[in-house]
């Protein structure tokens, strides 16, 4: 009895792919683009000068579904609720993850720099000259509440309806914290000289990180009460945080500058952003896959397969069916083939079949769904006889078929 060598399917991110560390995807326009999130590999909506944006396809193409007024912020809740911060006073809704938005009753003509959800009912908003708002019924309606500052507030947490922080400052470095819905506000930090950009807090609400000018990073880890600063990592004005998980997190700022620490803030590294535009906002789906937004309408993303050929990566952008090698071949051969990102679903049915010079199908390699990389698959012919043969991939609307010759 013959025994076939297994058929093995391989996703080759050691061999033949690799992650990108940050490649430029895609641009909207010369847009300054502020801020970013993504509700899944594929799915996620940028805001910015001239409104908002919403990406299927991993933020390769974009589709403007609100020009309205310029959109500094977003804040979702679950995996349908989003809503976004503007200018003017401008407060829009969603309810379907992005793709129809109301406006919301403000009654503020000032810009709103940061927003979030405090539960499903309650949320909170802040913006210039110390502009702090609440809303009690899913942010359909909002009101002021006094946040005791005439500075520009820029970053808010409120993991419940109770308890929250605020951030922010034009001259001074301010970091305020509330115990009673906002009611009243603390402020363990107020600091004249520099000011705060950007604010994370982590669930424990314990640890906070603050980044501001001149590469100032601030790290508390008792609610605030005491800091830690580092300035000796970069010069550039730093300008959002964000950790995918306790211990990995990235830092954006002016002229491309991207950081990133593996310890929970307490290091940093740099790493190469491939441009200078100054970077604003940014969000990770997991510790990999993650989307950087800024000036010019740049759009990054780190975490995609990429193509290596010599020292040149480029994004895998469509369909490919390589030569089989060796060819001709005796009796085995591989046959690589690439899936790209841009694909609409999460993973697609995919079918790498062999057949002979009449047509007829001796030998199904692959047949399963199958998410965008690069693949290879071995093929055994040792219990065919020498003769051309032919190879057929077939992926959704793609089809590709190439020959190759069995020579024993």
């Amino acid at each position: 009895m013959k025994i076939h060598k297994k058929v093995i399917l391989l996703l080759l991110f050691v061999a033949h792919a690799s992650f990108a560390q940050w490649v430029q995807i895609s641009t909207i326009g010369t847009n300054e683009l502020r801020g970013v999130y993504f509700f899944d590999e594929y799915t996620g909506i940028v805001v910015g000068q001239g409104g908002i944006w919403r990406s299927t396809n991993s933020g390769i193409n974009w589709n403007n579904v609100s020009n309205f007024s310029v959109m500094n912020a977003l804040s979702i809740l679950g995996g349908n609720l989003v809503l976004a911060a503007g200018n003017n006073g401008i407060i829009m809704k969603s309810t379907d993850a992005g793709v129809t938005w109301i406006f919301a009753e403000t009654s503020v003509n000032v810009n709103l720099l940061a927003i979030d959800w405090g539960n499903a009912t309650v949320c909170y908003c802040v913006g210039a000259s110390g502009t702090l708002l609440k809303s009690t019924n899913s942010g359909n309606n909002w009101y002021a509440q006094n946040s005791i500052q005439s500075e520009d507030l820029k970053g808010v947490y409120m993991p419940d309806p109770l308890n929250g922080y605020i951030a922010g400052g034009t001259s001074k470095e301010l970091f305020g914290a509330t115990f009673n819905g906002g009611t009243n506000w603390t402020y363990p930090l107020n600091q004249t000289g520099n000011y705060v950009n950007g604010m994370y807090c982590f669930p424990s609400f314990m640890k906070i990180i603050l980044v501001g000018p001149n590469g100032r990073i601030r790290r508390s880890t008792n609610f605030g009460s005491t800091w830690s600063i580092t300035t000796n990592i970069t010069s550039t004005t730093l300008n959002s945080v964000y950790f995918a998980n306790d211990n990995t997190g990235y830092i954006v700022g002016d002229n491309g500058t991207i950081l990133k620490s593996i310890n929970g803030g307490v290091n940093w590294v740099i790493e190469n952003s491939s441009t200078t535009n100054s970077l604003k906002g940014i969000h990770f789906i997991n510790t990999t896959i993650g989307w950087v937004v800024g000036s010019n309408g740049t759009v990054l993303r780190t975490g995609i397969p990429v193509a290596v050929t010599g020292n040149e990566t480029e994004l895998i952008r469509d369909y490919s069916l390589a030569q089989n090698y060796p060819n001709p071949f005796n009796p085995s051969t591989k046959i690589k083939f690439e899936i790209p990102v841009n694909v609409e679903t999460t993973r697609r049915v995919v079918s790498l079949s062999i057949f002979d010079i009449l047509g007829r199908e001796v030998r199904t390699l692959v047949n399963e769904n199958l998410k965008h990389g690069i693949y290879e698959a071995d093929f055994n012919a040792a219990d065919l006889p020498s003769g051309v043969y032919f190879y057929k991939l077939n992926a959704g609307e793609f089809t590709e078929t190439k020959k190759m010759i069995l020579l024993k």
